[in-house]
């Protein structure tokens, strides 16, 4: 589950992350899938909803261990399909297809059912392939649990 806030959206979303092979240098090689809703905050815009779907591989590095508990930095870049190409009024995607990237750091909680706890900074944007190129970066909090 994700939740979060940034360029005058709120988002919510569903993934699904999955390990890409084995460990390499201690880095751990992962993907995740998200279906998400952009909402924008603008109370005019007749445009406030967009619904992403992104696909992300990503490296995982550990940083630290904080009492008893493995820190690691989370960084990837990936594609997003987007439903519509603005949000609010001023926000325009000249595209559908986007490049997605992110940065964040993940606390693995342990226990019984392993969980984690992730912060990450988001940018959404078709890279100045077409113009207009807005794009939208948000920062999100991010449960995960095992399935």
């Amino acid at each position: 589950m994700e939740a979060g806030r940034g360029d005058e959206v709120d988002i919510a979303g569903m993934a699904y992350d999955a390990p890409l092979g084995t460990e390499c240098h201690h880095w751990r090689w992962r993907s995740f899938f998200r279906l998400a809703e952009l909402h924008g905050r603008d109370p005019l815009a007749a445009d406030k909803e967009i619904w992403a779907a992104t696909f992300i591989p990503y490296a995982r590095a550990p940083i630290t261990t904080i009492f008893g508990t493995n820190l690691f930095g989370d960084i990837g870049i990936g594609v997003s399909g987007l439903s519509r190409t603005q949000i609010n009024m001023e926000r325009k995607f000249s595209t559908g297809f986007q490049f997605s990237e992110i940065l964040g750091f993940t606390l693995e909680l342990g226990g019984a059912s392993p969980s984690s706890l992730s912060l990450r900074l988001q940018h959404i944007s078709n890279g100045g392939i077409k113009h207009p190129n807005d794009g939208v970066t948000f920062a999100s909090l991010v449960y995960s649990v095992p399935f």
